[in-house]
Order: structure tokens, then C-alpha cells, then sequence
């Protein structure tokens, strides 16, 4: 596989992501969604690395992280490789589970964090996989607005003066800005 042209730094922020093979299914079942989210907590949070933001899709995930080590792109190669090799011994299928390498885009402003933050958390609904942004439970927003306020995500990444009902009107509001169409995974 190519190298990746974009080096997770440490204390930098990134947009980081995969696709399923052929654009098929990643996360078959619930327990699929389930184990990935242990994978995250395993692999980076418990390593130190800040999840700001992620969103689990039927054939993709979102990641907004903040590695703080440098084996951070380690670690992330090793968690979806234990999820992938997971999902075959359950499905008995061969094979690479992902498109490829992970992808990162730096997120080198806070206005494009923002704005990639409420991507991550409107990605399902905009999918049409559920009928409120709040209603999909494998994508951090719950943690932000409630009712789940998990340990997962890292939600000091915004201003001291934003509240949860701040935030729950800029991601769900129908106006608020979006991201350049050539940055979506979709």
C-alpha cells in the first residue's frame, strides 16, 4: 500500500477515516458498532490520544483526534486490523475489511474543527439512517448534548463558553455552515 501522505503529529488535530472494501458493510450487526467503540477506547483513549468527535456508519467511520504519541499511527493501523481480523473469525470472511489505509486530513483551524466536528455528528442523519442527529447511538453527539455525556470523546476542544443547547444548535440547525463537498467520504 502507498504511504500516507499526511503524518499524524503529535497535539495536532486530524480528520482521520475509512471505508469498507468495495464500499460494502464494516459494521454488520451491533455488536459490530460495539466492539469497534471498545477498539477506540482500547487503542487511543486509554493510550492518551484525545477522540474529539467520531461517527460509526454502516461502511465507513469518522474519527476527529488529537494523537498525544508518537505510535498513535501505530495504534491505529493495530485497531482496525483487531477489529477486522474480529469480524472475520464471526463471518468467516476473507480478505481486507478496509479500502486501505486509514486516511487523515489535518484539521488546521478551528472554524474547519468546527465545522468537520458537526459533519461527524450529522452523518448518519444525513444519511437518512435515523430521524434526529441525536437518535444515532454509534456517534459521539450524545456524549455532547446528552442524554449519554460518556467518557469516550473529548469535549474540552471547545470554547469555555459553549454550552451543550450552543452546540446542539449548531450542528442540528438546518442553516449552519457545512464542510467543501470535496472533504465528505460519502
Amino acid at each position: 500500500m502507498p504511504r500516507r501522505t499526511t503524518k499524524l503529529v503529535r497535539g495536532h488535530c486530524y480528520h482521520v477515516y475509512n471505508r469498507g472494501h468495495d464500499r460494502s458493510q464494516l459494521f454488520q450487526t451491533d455488536r459490530h458498532y460495539a466492539h469497534f467503540v471498545t477498539l477506540l477506547r482500547r487503542y487511543l483513549h486509554d493510550a492518551g490520544d484525545s477522540i474529539h468527535a467520531y461517527c460509526l456508519m454502516p461502511n465507513h467511520f469518522h474519527l476527529m483526534l488529537r494523537p498525544w504519541s508518537d505510535d498513535c499511527p501505530g495504534r491505529l493501523g493495530r485497531m482496525q486490523m483487531a477489529f477486522s481480523k474480529a469480524v472475520q473469525r464471526e463471518t468467516a470472511r476473507t480478505g481486507s475489511a478496509y479500502e486501505g489505509r486509514y486516511q487523515a486530513i489535518e484539521v488546521n483551524t478551528e472554524a474547519y474543527g468546527l465545522s468537520l466536528s458537526r459533519y461527524i455528528h450529522r452523518n448518519a442523519y444525513e444519511a437518512g439512517l435515523c430521524r434526529a442527529v441525536t437518535d444515532w447511538k454509534w456517534s459521539s453527539y450524545p456524549d455532547y448534548v446528552g442524554p449519554r455525556f460518556g467518557t469516550l470523546p473529548d469535549t474540552r476542544w471547545l470554547a469555555a463558553e459553549s454550552t451543550p443547547e450552543r452546540y446542539r444548535h449548531f450542528v442540528e440547525a438546518d442553516n449552519a455552515p457545512d464542510l467543501p463537498a470535496d472533504l465528505r467520504l460519502d
